[in-house]
């Protein structure tokens, strides 16, 4: 049985493997991927913000899995960004009457 202490060691460590492999996944770059997970795990081991970091790399980790299952790469991010600015300002401008 784990203590709580290498419980949560255990726990910082997974978060950063996840965390770089789905911004290795991401963004394409070994390097980026592996110095952030390098922060994500030193930041945790120390301390500072761990709870949120876990969640910050479970929720990459996540957005990685639905981009690897079909939702919009992250070349598409921008124009998707902007066409949805877009929309919702031709729907206020619409509700307000202008």
């Amino acid at each position: 049985m784990l203590s709580p202490t290498e419980r949560a060691a255990l726990n910082y460590i997974w978060n950063a493997i996840c965390v770089f492999l789905a911004l290795w996944y991401l963004a394409g770059g070994i390097w980026k991927a592996a110095l952030v997970a390098g922060f994500v795990l030193l930041s945790t081991a120390f301390g500072y913000g761990a709870r949120w970091l876990v969640r910050g790399g479970f929720a990459l980790s996540i957005l990685a899995i639905a981009v690897l299952f079909g939702f919009p790469s992250p070349d598409q991010w921008a124009d998707i960004a902007r066409t949805g600015a877009e929309q919702i300002s031709a729907h206020i401008r619409l509700a307000s009457g202008l």
